[in-house]
């Protein structure tokens, strides 16, 4: 239970590192694709 609640407070308590993830992981997709077209 405590790591759920842990787990809980970090998704909730830390939204500009959710949004890095987030930029990181769109960011890779758009290289990915970029260099599947060639």
């Amino acid at each position: 239970m405590g790591a759920t609640l842990s787990n809980s407070y970090f998704v909730i308590g830390s939204p500009r590192q959710a949004l890095r993830w987030f930029l990181d992981l769109s960011q890779r997709v758009r290289l990915f694709l970029s260099w599947k077209q060639e």
